[in-house]
């Protein structure tokens, strides 16, 4: 008897798991398309904030490459001198292990200055493209509620675009209105 009260429940139970439900489901609201293609790639090449950053950073390095250069020569004829005074003897060998290892000191400096260096050229691009894109953000926001654009593409995500649904020309004239240049905190050469 149990067991035909088992076989009951299985069958039972079976048949509510493959008895179809009916549920009624709720349509969601259609909401028209209105998007627009943007050109990030011209953005970070054509603004006046974007050139003003390339213009910083290369500024910056062109000093530092000098300035770096100028040490380079400074270390190799330091080398040279070293290297003429063991050859004419006139080191102990105890002097030229000694003047050998500060010469090796100065080499170490000048690399970590160079290191120092390279970190700084890319904290100034960083904190001016920080400027860019958060202005750039701004006025991409305002042209979309302007427009009612429910989605904006890359322009490297499509292959094909209307002209007429192309934003760039209007967010990059608005951009170099709000942000003509960028002001970097820090931007004297230093070190």
């Amino acid at each position: 008897m149990t067991r035909i009260r088992g076989i009951l429940l299985v069958v039972a139970l079976l048949g509510c798991a493959f008895t179809p439900l009916t549920v009624r489901a709720q349509s969601p609201e259609i909401v028209p398309l209105k998007l627009a293609i943007l050109d990030l790639n011209r953005i970070y090449r054509d603004a006046a904030a974007a050139q003003k950053i390339h213009e910083l950073v290369n500024s910056h390095a062109d000093a530092y490459r000098e300035d770096t250069q100028r040490a380079e020569a400074e270390l190799r004829n330091a080398d040279k001198l070293l290297a003429d005074k063991r050859a004419r003897a006139a080191l102990s060998a105890e002097d030229f292990d000694k003047q050998r290892r500060e010469l090796e000191l100065r080499v170490q400096e000048s690399q970590k200055k160079v290191q120092e260096r390279r970190r700084s050229l890319a904290q100034l691009q960083a904190r001016g493209l920080q400027q860019l894109e958060t202005v750039l953000k701004q006025v991409v926001e305002q042209v979309r509620v302007e427009r009612g654009l429910n989605l904006i593409l890359r322009s490297e995500q499509t292959a094909y675009v209307d002209p007429a649904l192309d934003i760039t020309d209007e967010v990059l004239r608005r951009l170099d209105q709000k942000l003509p240049t960028v002001s970097v905190d820090g931007d004297e050469n230093n070190g």
